[in-house]
This record gives structure tokens, sequence and C-alpha cells, in this order.
């Protein structure tokens, strides 16, 4: 949904912007006008989503989500996975203690298990894999005691002991079929380079990518999206105090390979569906369709190489 849209969805859309806080001030309730545009925006820049004053998927999905908070409801193992701003809560206590869940992304899956487990065994409460009101107050309790990020610590662990040639690397490169023509030109540079590449350019959601580049086991997975306007943008994964290290130490050698490159710009933390639900680092990189050209895509490539080959400082 965009300006101009009406009708009972654009209601449904008032209503759940009312319930996370931000009552829509100036457009009628089934009438996607300029404050409800705006109000989207500010919803999805404190969600570090997309800033586009579109509801699209993402932004949908994030107000479902933040519906719930930590001791709503009983959080466990379902399927499908539960989403949810408690579950992201639920994370980063976890992480904050020293119970590794794995990245802090809003989705209750086998890791935030097994690290909930180890925290009800420690503090000495059921050891069920369910967070309920015993757990919750514990890690209420608990969580005075510390501040810090073992899922952060160990993926840059991970990340300094990793080899650093790229040679070998499995690179997943998707797009939408509006990009196939450079996401290919960025394969083919990334083969001369003697990376392995799965490519996918028929996506019809961008989320579509995600159990293919699970499926190739990639270690690194780039989305190529185009943008409207002259520039260029690079996004890796990051919701609250957490940021994917794997993905930013990418993101930043893309920018850098990319700064001569049209109007400069950052890479900067995203959460949105392909850089969430994706296992591995992810990168979005966003680039006008003016600047796509074969130069262009020999410099995301070689910034995708130097990502891996010189990562920043830990």
């Amino acid at each position: 949904m965009r300006r101009g849209a009406r009708g009972e969805l654009v209601e449904e859309l008032h209503q759940q912007l009312a319930a996370v806080g931000l009552p829509i001030q100036g457009d009628p309730a089934a009438v996607f006008g300029a404050a409800t545009e705006e109000t989207v925006r500010v919803f999805q820049r404190a969600r570090n989503l997309q800033v586009d004053g579109i509801c699209g998927r993402d932004t949908w999905s994030a107000l479902f989500e933040s519906q719930h908070s930590l001791g709503d409801r009983l959080l466990a193992t379902r399927r499908p996975m539960l989403h949810g701003a408690d579950v992201r809560d639920l994370q980063h206590r976890l992480n904050r203690l020293g119970f590794d869940p794995g990245r802090v992304d809003g989705i209750f899956g086998p890791n935030t298990e097994s690290a909930l487990r180890s925290f009800q065994r420690d503090a000495a409460i059921p050891c069920d894999g369910i967070c309920g009101p015993a757990t919750t107050l514990s890690l209420t309790q608990l969580g005075r005691l510390a501040d810090g990020s073992i899922a952060g610590v160990k993926e840059q662990e991970a990340y300094a002991a990793t080899p650093r040639p790229f040679e070998g690397r499995r690179i997943f490169l998707a797009s939408r079929p509006a990009s196939a023509s450079f996401t290919t030109s960025v394969q083919n540079h990334l083969a001369a380079l003697d990376a392995h590449v799965s490519l996918a350019v028929d996506l019809a959601t961008d989320t579509d990518a995600v159990p293919a580049a699970h499926a190739f086991d990639a270690d690194a997975s780039i989305l190529i999206q185009p943008v409207v306007d002259t520039a260029w943008r690079c996004a890796y994964y990051g919701s609250g105090r957490y940021e994917s290290f794997r993905g930013s130490a990418i993101a930043h050698a893309v920018v850098a390979s990319l700064r001569s490159v049209g109007e400069p710009n950052a890479a900067h933390p995203l959460a949105i569906g392909f850089l969430r639900e994706t296992r591995m680092a992810a990168v979005v990189v966003q680039i006008s369709d003016s600047l796509m050209s074969e130069a262009v895509a020999a410099l995301v490539a070689a910034g995708i190489r130097a990502g891996f080959e010189t990562p920043p400082a830990i």
C-alpha cells in the first residue's frame, strides 16, 4: 500500500500503527494520505526498515510482530516458527547473559531454544525450552547483572578464525528480472575471481532468495536491487543493538570499492526479510539503473572479495 490507497486494508493499517503508539493525525480512517505516509516512515525508521513510506511485506510484518511484548505469550518452538518483538527481546536478554541464541532476528528457532534451555538449567527453573512467566521473571532479575552480546563476540571470533582467501567461496547472487543483466555481469566477475556462484535472477519477491541461498550453503548472499535515484547504497542485517559482523564487513568493503561511482553513500543496517532470514552473511546492493554498467559490476565483485580478504579490525 502507498499514498492514494483507500479501503479496509488502509483502515487496518491505521489501527496497527495506533497499536504501536503511532496514531494517524490528519488522514480519514480509510485513506492513505500524506499523514499516513509520514507515519509509516517514522515506523520504518524506528525498526531499521527501508524508509520509503510504502507499507510492503517487511513493514506489514514488522507492524504485526511489534504487537507482542515479552511475557504476553508463551514462546516455544512452533511450526511455522514464532516471529515477534518479544522473541527479539528474549534473544537480546539471553545474549546479555552469555547464552548464545545466534543472530537477534526475532525468530524463535533451534538456536534460541537451545540458549533458552541452557539459561533455564543455570537458573534452576524447569528446563522445558518454553519462555513462560517464571523464565521471563528470571531473565528480568538476572538481566540487570550483564550487558554484553555473546552472539556478536562469537561471530567476530569465527570471522577472525576464517581463512582469508576468496578463491572457492560460495556466493549466492540474486535479483529481480529487471536487473538480471547487471547481476549476471557481477556473477561473471566473481567467477573470474575463482568464486563458486549460484545465480537467481527470476525472483518474484526478495525473500524468495532465502531458501535457495540456504540450499546452496552459501558463504555470503548478495541481493541486487535497482533504485530510481542516481545513488547507490549497501545494507546488512541489523536490529536494535545487534548487527551482523560478517555482513557489515562485506557491505563496507563494497562501499569502499564503489566510492568513485555516482553519489557517495555508506553501508547501513536494515532489518528487511532477505537480510533477517538468511543464516549466512547477507548484503543488499541498491544501485541506480543508470549506474548498472560492466565497470560497476566489476567494482561490486571486487568489493565482495575484499570483504572476505580484508575484514575490518575486531
